[in-house]
């Protein structure tokens, strides 16, 4: 009898710690969900990409054809406007919400898509760009697919795991794990859901020497001493990190105080500190991202510091502060210098004053068409270099605007 009764017992607890598992998943499921639709899309925008729309399911100005990298996988937007348009069907302000119409046009363009399985030469469009953008389609669409569709789409999703390349250390490890993480969600799959949470919560780490934070609190992306930190290590790695503290907060799944307050450090002794008051992107550490042509600077937004203070008060008046800055509510007041010894990259700033010293950032030149740019360190060269077979390496010289301090 005391057996049957012990049994009883556990069974019930294990029911019981099973239903709350499974309030928590569908809690951080419900965020994901929310903040996917949660902006309506331009009824004008669903409108032109239908149009664009072939009988086939293809789009009439894509280049299916090349998958090169100089391509840069014009696909993604094959798979990018799928996703659009699925947000347009589910959001009930939208012109275009539950049209059978918009539906046809899903069904039609992932069914083109799957026959097809287009792979690029590139990593990242098969490891992320896709992943991600059906990912997408399927939070917010998948429930009213057919079953075979969706089924038939997984080996493509299923490209974003622990074993791809693209996994390694660094800044797209979280972005992948974040892939996977939410496809477990749409399947169901709570056991590994677990196992991937907890991979993206153990890389909130110093990794001094190699691939990730970097104990002066820079970002290598890569192990060769790069500053990647407002490039990689802010938008993918940070961000992504504080995106995943926020889906899990207040649940079983939420991330330990300590791994939060070192994210918090990092964003304050690390990328702020690169930033120009914490609130403009400086040119001198966008890396090899100096090539791509942008139109001006914009103040940075405070989305990342709201879901930061949602799990933790530490150093709260410094991120308070930033969120002021950043909304142009007060004018910056911190004075500091700053010696980023594992990315030989120096930063002051003064309440009316900031900059930053870094090694010359050079670029190939070939035939006068800019390939890429790096710093290099620990050597000198003399400027412009001798050309050979028209190819020259050149410091670059960058024009800087003068910002507004508030």
């Amino acid at each position: 009898m005391k057996k049957i009764i012990c049994l009883l017992i556990a069974t019930f607890a294990i029911c019981k710690i099973n239903i709350a598992q499974s309030k928590d998943l569908g809690i951080i499921k419900q965020r994901i969900v929310t903040e996917l639709l949660q902006n309506k899309p331009s009824d004008k925008q669903v409108e032109t990409i239908i149009a664009k729309m072939n009988e086939d399911g293809s789009f009439n100005d894509i280049n299916y054809s090349d998958l090169s990298t100089t391509a840069s996988f014009p696909h993604g937007r094959h798979t990018n406007d799928l996703a659009y348009i699925a947000k347009a069907y589910k959001n009930n302000a939208s012109v275009y919400y539950k049209s059978q119409k918009l539906k046809d046009a899903i069904i039609s363009g992932l069914t083109f898509w799957v026959k097809k399985d287009f792979v690029g030469d590139n990593w990242h469009d098969n490891q992320i760009t896709t992943p991600t953008n059906l990912m997408n389609l399927m939070l917010a669409i998948g429930d009213e697919l057919p079953k075979d569709l969706v089924e038939k789409a997984q080996p493509m999703i299923g490209r974003a795991n622990m074993k791809a390349s693209g996994a390694r250390p660094s800044g797209d490890r979280i972005v992948i794990a974040g892939i996977l993480a939410k496809n477990l969600l749409f399947n169901g799959n709570d056991k590994m859901f677990d196992s991937i949470i907890n991979i993206i919560q153990a890389e909130m780490k110093f990794s001094t020497g190699e691939r990730g934070i970097q104990q002066d609190f820079s970002f290598h992306h890569r192990p060769d001493r790069v500053n990647n930190t407002d490039s990689y290590g802010y938008g993918k790695f940070a961000n992504a990190y504080g995106e995943w503290s926020w889906y899990v907060a207040g649940t079983k799944y939420k991330f330990s105080t300590e791994k939060i307050n070192l994210l918090v450090d990092y964003y304050l002794d690390g990328i702020y500190k690169q930033m120009v008051y914490g609130v403009y992107e400086d040119v001198g550490v966008r890396n090899r991202d100096v090539t791509i042509k942008r139109n001006g600077v914009e103040r940075k937004g405070t989305l990342e510091i709201e879901r930061l203070l949602i799990s933790t008060d530490y150093r709260k008046k410094e991120l308070e502060e930033i969120i002021k800055l950043r909304k142009g509510l007060a004018k910056p007041s911190l004075s500091f210098a700053k010696f980023f010894w594992q990315t030989e990259h120096f930063v002051f700033q003064r309440p009316g004053t900031t900059g930053q010293m870094a090694p010359t950032i050079y670029y190939l030149k070939v035939m006068n068409t800019i390939i890429f740019g790096l710093p290099m360190i620990g050597k000198k060269y003399q400027a412009p270099l001798s050309c050979k077979k028209q190819i020259c390496l050149v410091p670059m010289k960058f024009k800087r605007k003068a910002l507004p301090v508030s």
